[in-house]
């Protein structure tokens, strides 16, 4: 019984490691096709900080 529930709380804590493990990056741009998208929406505005005047 006692091995039982020690190999039920591994897997209980297995999958919730799994599942946040979702919304993560795991790998270079978020997927092996390296697209670099994500479903996650943006929580502040973006604003241009600087700009690049080559030549000056």
């Amino acid at each position: 019984m006692m091995r039982f529930t020690l190999t039920m709380r591994q897997s209980l804590l297995f999958l919730l490691i799994l599942s946040s493990a979702r919304a993560d990056w795991p790998t270079y741009l978020h997927d092996n096709s390296r697209v670099g998208h994500t479903e996650e929406a943006l929580k502040a505005s973006l604003a241009a900080r600087w700009k690049e005047c080559p030549g000056i």
